[in-house]
């Protein structure tokens, strides 16, 4: 079993290395969670390299590719960074891609339900979860000029605040992201620095500045990937090369929090029933064990009518359901 790292020397956190774990040679997918969890505990980001295959990869590529936008009117991303949200309905692959990927069903599992009692109701004690959930999804390009993005915590969307830390707890982060390379990412083309262990930090600390030799590249080939928790502090790169670099992501947060992109209405509801079941639960249509998120007391399922959908009305699990 290979693991390369990169070292890194942060002034908070002393040397963090960017744990890198290649897919191929684990065989077991339980056996490399339980270690991408624990990197993820320590670094707060993780590189996966062959995630998806190299033909997953040119479908997900040609399936997004019409729907990247020249110019989104967003306040967040400048003219060369262009974007196609929505991407689970976009990209039939994509979807599948994710309906597959163990390792980040679990990874969001572990760190994004969230666990409430024992409470009292009458004379009996109850404890209840409530399920991990996509917050967004979106296909991300970084044209030749893009300038380099301030670094900043994607927790900080779901108002996620925490003081320092010697070691991780769960529920200290509210987001888990899947980053997926579709072109090669490196520092020429502007590929995320990441701040290794910053995850722990008081989240009161500034960043440091985005040259500072603190900071990672992740660098990956196509297929590779990244899973990170949304303590850490990161940004994209310059892209000073006249070539185009090409991202999927997918962000979950805890069912405790609102979605970035409403899952209900950024996709047209014949493709919705189409998806994975898996992925449909993940996207909202799913009753936590707290009873929430149904339709009539029922399945919300049962009103888009999925094609594969065996109805729950009664609280499941996503990731442990058995359908």
């Amino acid at each position: 079993m290979a693991i390369e790292t990169t070292n890194n020397q942060s002034a908070q956190t002393g040397k963090i290395p960017l744990p890198v774990l290649d897919m191929k040679e684990f065989k077991s997918e339980n056996d490399l969670a339980e270690l991408v969890i624990e990197k993820l505990k320590v670094a707060g980001v993780c590189v996966l390299r062959n995630s998806a295959s190299p033909e997953e990869v040119r479908k997900i590529t040609h399936e997004m590719t019409p729907y990247l936008k020249d110019r989104w009117d967003f306040f967040a991303f400048e003219d060369r960074f262009t974007m196609s949200p929505g991407l689970l309905t976009l990209s039939e692959t994509y979807s599948q891609y994710l309906d597959r990927h163990v390792v980040w069903q679990k990874v969001c599992n572990y760190f994004l339900t969230h666990t409430y009692g024992p409470y009292w109701a009458g004379e009996n004690q109850y404890t209840t979860r409530t399920n991990p959930q996509i917050s967004f999804s979106t296909g991300l390009r970084l044209g030749p000029g893009t300038s380099v993005q301030h670094l900043h915590r994607d927790d900080a969307g779901h108002h996620g605040w925490n003081q320092a830390a010697k070691e991780h707890t769960v529920g200290r982060d509210v987001t888990v992201g899947l980053f997926t390379a579709c072109t090669k990412a490196t520092r020429a083309n502007g590929t995320t620095k990441v701040l290794p262990g910053s995850h722990l930090w008081d989240y009161s600390i500034a960043p440091p500045a985005s040259d500072s030799n603190e900071l990672v590249d992740v660098v990956m080939d196509p297929g590779d990937c990244y899973l990170m928790l949304g303590g850490v502090y990161h940004g994209h790169g310059a892209n000073t090369t006249e070539e185009y670099r090409l991202i999927t992501t997918t962000t979950c947060t805890t069912s405790l929090h609102s979605q970035r992109e409403n899952q209900f209405l950024a996709h047209d509801v014949e493709k919705v029933r189409a998806l994975p079941l898996r992925i449909q639960r993940l996207m909202g249509y799913n009753i936590s064990e707290s009873y929430s998120g149904y339709v009539h007391l029922k399945d919300p399922l049962r009103v888009i009518g999925s094609e594969d959908a065996k109805y729950n009305d009664a609280p499941c699990h996503v990731f442990e359901q058995v359908y």
